[in-house]
């Protein structure tokens, strides 16, 4: 079978994108395991400064949620 100058570009090209498509898949996880390590790292921190800014307290059967509007 003869390869003509069109057919090596396009194996050529198929493999770069492959390579390229692997190469993405691949940093997109590793940023992904990045943000939720550092999620865990920083969840705690996040939590108790949202809830901060909230006053809760309960009336009879109820929940009451304020927000403080001097956070």
């Amino acid at each position: 079978m003869a390869y003509t100058m069109d057919t090596f570009l396009a194996a050529m090209t198929s493999a770069v994108r492959a390579e390229m498509q692997a190469i993405v898949e691949q940093e997109a996880q590793a940023a992904s395991e990045r943000v939720r390590e550092r999620l865990k790292q920083i969840g705690p921190e996040l939590a108790m400064r949202l809830l901060s800014q909230f006053d809760v307290s309960r009336q009879e059967q109820h929940v009451v949620i304020k927000f403080r509007m001097d956070s």
